[in-house]
């Protein structure tokens, strides 16, 4: 296992209700009419921002 990269990280921060414990915007799907079900939230953000900075899928996903 390469050490050093473990530590590199991305964080993303999100408002949300007071007391409200489950994250409201880890993971969406909404429906367009023309492209049908769209797949969001922060989940989908950084996956995104680990392939466009490694060019790769990451192997692991800890939470």
């Amino acid at each position: 296992m390469d050490w050093p990269e473990i530590a590199k990280y991305r964080g993303l921060v999100s408002a949300q209700p007071h007391r409200q414990e489950i994250i409201e915007d880890l993971f969406s799907v909404t429906k367009d009419p023309q492209r049908g079900n769209v797949n969001g939230g922060m989940i989908r953000e950084l996956l995104i921002a680990f392939r466009r900075k490694t060019g790769r899928r990451p192997e692991r996903i800890l939470f």
